[in-house]
């Protein structure tokens, strides 16, 4: 039978193992345990249950057992923990078992056993195993108290520049403890660990892409350094990503006449394939419908204008998640998010050159919306977006497009502000707005969810990983509780006594009833429809809801579980932007609006095409959203 072992209280094993404790109380026997150590770190971790209080919820009867055995135990702790000296210290830490490490050191400082442990003992330890240095480092005391032997122990183990990633430069998914480092570890320190690393004949992929994008202030990588990085990962890619060990997507776009839909998508595992009506796009060649076909056919946006492109937490599985390593400062990307982006671009650069083949340029098509469809259909003059000419390169045409969306998103956020363009105050206003400070003309916009108040409540209703969706009666039928209440009569006999706190918080939550059959049911379903959009695409648009739902909404947004905010570009678009081109929020973007605007590139005739068809692509994401605005600014005035 495994150990019993404490993670957190609203860890998923809670559950499990509070009915293991149930069982080890009635089977305790104390002359058992007194000489193992394992047993007694068990007994350690039995504490921690009840001194969360979780156990009362369950079983008053083990409750009464454990406070009858309490003093016994802790004096059986208390008694072994007290043998241990420099002596025997690396026996006990040998018959530890590695999931009680931890607990191990957490009971050697809080019952003050290192003061009578020298220094060159820990040395000697921390460089015999990864788990040793990696559990003594998460532990302060421990690391003030031996600063000079563990500095020592991280100047030569091989997993030092692991730990230092893990602490300074990785994103984690799941909340981890802290890891401390010696106040005596210098910055010339560091620098030695990651040149030594450097040197050793086999890399982690994953460390020396994070190692060169990383902006840790703690982990300065030098340029010398990451010359050495980038030529080291470009071979392991190589290495890596041959034919034999990878697996392929198949993306195929075609534009071809038939007759029939305007688009025929055809989704398999590992292909995607549209196939593009030409006779519909050649009847509809009209700038406005051209512009349209960027949603309708190519879907760059869903149907309340919320782009489609963007990265999302719910995109990335489980697996995904554990397996990528990601830098702090990392614009979140996935296998789904890159899979779009790159048929988005595929889709931009065949479009695109169909359409030059009927002599319709681009270009001539963004400037028309500035010019005349702004004018013509919502009476707003002065949007001044100058183009390419055909002739200039890619490179120039890049530099042209970036400064033209940047004056795009000037103009716009002046227009809102003063409901005209004074270009004498454009001119003299050399700063741009941020994507995610750009005004909206449209006061209520955006419906975020507030996390404070419903994290725990959409994870009770959505995630894969609550319990909730577990019963003996469905088994794994559903992935989530809200698919299950949805599609099965569910009684509240039907779910485990170990989650029934959590149907006591969806109760109180007023997102649940119990029917006089004691059946659990959705108080509200379309409530419960609203917010499983916004779980699942992080906002919501408010103006392109029914009056019913803008209803609901509004009384979410009273109980404060939703936020409003006025803004041209959702949080998650302007991310979006950011990553493509800018370099001041994230590490692992594109830089286009800096590399062409500031001059900091080496033209590439391929390379300088397709970012010029990347910021062309953007440019009509930005249009689509300016007509959203100007839309919804009318639905909210009438």
């Amino acid at each position: 039978m495994g150990r019993i072992k404490f993670y957190s209280n609203q860890d998923l094993s809670i559950g499990y193992y509070l009915k293991k404790i149930v069982r080890y109380l009635e089977k305790f026997d104390k002359s058992e345990v007194s000489l193992d150590i394992n047993l007694i770190l068990e007994l350690h971790n039995v504490k921690k249950y009840f001194n969360d209080d979780l156990i009362k919820r369950y079983d008053i009867e083990v409750v009464d057992l454990w406070y009858y055995e309490s003093n016994n135990i802790n004096q059986i702790i208390d008694n072994l923990l007290k043998q241990i000296d420099n002596s025997n210290l690396k026996n006990y830490l040998e018959q530890t078992e590695k999931i009680y490490i931890e607990d191990f050191f957490e009971l050697f400082s809080s019952y003050n056993i290192y003061r009578k442990i020298d220094s060159q003992i820990i040395y000697e330890i921390a460089i015999a195993e990864e788990i040793y240095l990696s559990e003594l480092l998460k532990n302060d005391t421990l690391v003030k108290y031996y600063d000079i032997p563990l500095k020592n122990s991280l100047l030569i183990s091989e997993c030092s520049i692991k730990l230092l990633l893990n602490q300074f430069a990785i994103e984690h998914t799941i909340e981890r403890k802290k890891t401390y480092f010696p106040k005596s570890l210098t910055k010339k320190d560091i620098d030695q660990i990651i040149n030594e690393y450097l040197e050793r004949k086999e890399h982690n992929l994953g460390y020396l892409q994070v190692l060169y994008r990383t902006d840790s202030k703690k982990l300065k990588v030098s340029d010398r350094a990451k010359s050495k990085i980038l030529k080291r990962m470009q071979e392991l890619e190589t290495l890596l990503f041959n034919g034999e060990t990878t697996i392929k997507n198949n993306i195929e776009i075609k534009f071809e006449h038939f007759n029939g839909d305007a688009v025929i998508i055809s989704d398999n595992p590992n292909e995607w394939k549209f196939l593009y009506n030409a006779n519909w796009i050649d009847e509809n060649l009209d700038y406005n419908t051209l512009l349209q076909n960027f949603y309708t056919l190519f879907l760059f946006c869903d149907s309340q204008m919320r782009w489609s492109l963007i990265s999302k937490k719910t995109q990335i599985g489980t697996f995904e998640s554990i397996i990528t390593i990601r830098t702090i400062s990392d614009y979140k990307t996935n296998l789904a998010f890159k899979l779009l982006n790159t048929t988005a671009d595929f889709q931009m650069q065949l479009y695109t050159s169909y359409l030059e083949n009927k002599n319709i340029k681009m270009e001539r098509i963004i400037e028309w919306f500035f010019e005349t469809y702004l004018k013509d259909e919502f009476q707003v003059e002065n949007f001044n977006i100058t183009m390419s000419n055909e002739e200039s390169l890619y490179c120039n045409k890049c530099k042209i497009i970036a400064t033209e969306i940047d004056r795009c998103i000037k103009e716009f956020n002046l227009f809102v502000e003063d409901g005209c363009i004074d270009y004498e105050l454009l001119t003299i206003s050399s700063s741009v707005p941020t994507f995610k400070n750009v005004k909206s003309l449209v006061k209520k916009k955006y419906i975020y969810q507030n996390e404070e108040k419903t994290n725990f409540l959409f994870y009770c209703l959505f995630s894969n990983q609550c319990m909730l969706a577990y019963t003996e009666k469905f088994e794994e039928k559903y992935g989530n509780f809200f698919d299950l209440i949805f599609n099965e009569e569910v009684k509240i006999s039907d779910i485990s006594k170990y989650e029934l706190d959590k149907i006591d918080f969806l109760l109180k939550s007023e997102v649940i009833i119990l029917t006089n059959q004691d059946t659990i049911k959705f108080r509200n379903i379309q409530e419960i429809l609203i917010m499983l959009d916004l779980y699942k695409n992080e906002f919501l648009v408010y103006w392109h809801h029914s009056e019913m739902q803008r209803e609901l909404i509004d009384n979410l947004i009273e109980k404060q579980y939703f936020t409003l905010t006025s803004t041209l570009f959702s949080e998650q678009e302007a991310d979006y932007l950011d990553f493509y081109l800018n370099n001041r929020k994230f590490c692992n973007g594109f830089q286009l609006r800096n590399r062409y605007i500031h001059g900091s590139y080496k033209p590439n005739a391929d390379i300088d095409y397709s970012n010029y068809m990347k910021l062309t692509r953007l440019f009509i994401m930005i249009i689509i959203k300016i007509n959203d605005d100007f839309c919804l600014k009318e639905k909210e005035e009438c």
